[in-house]
């Protein structure tokens, strides 16, 4: 999914990457990674932050991104999962794909 958002969008990415190929789209997106309030400045900047679980969350989206992203103003996509909070299952706020 990111691939493909790197060859057909102008999409940002953010974050610490892992086993990507230096030839890979994301390659010509990435911009490093941010903590602290960069992060927060980037996800206030946003519109949509694109948010991938780690395999141990199994299908549940569950991590703090969901309300850091959500709570700086920017939707937050998830990659096959499904919101276990549910504080976050307003639809202008999670979209699950």
């Amino acid at each position: 999914m990111i691939d493909r958002l790197a060859r057909e969008t102008n999409i940002k990415i953010w974050g610490r990457l892992v086993s990507v190929p230096m030839l890979s789209p994301i390659m010509s997106r990435y911009q490093g990674e941010a903590w602290g309030r960069d992060m927060f400045s980037v996800l206030a900047r946003s519109n949509i932050t694109v948010n991938q679980h780690i395999d141990i969350a199994e299908n549940y989206a569950n991590n703090m991104r969901l309300f850091e992203a959500t709570g700086m103003g920017t939707s937050c996509s998830l990659a096959a999962a499904r919101p276990r909070s549910k504080s976050l299952r307003s639809k202008e706020d999670v979209n699950v794909g």
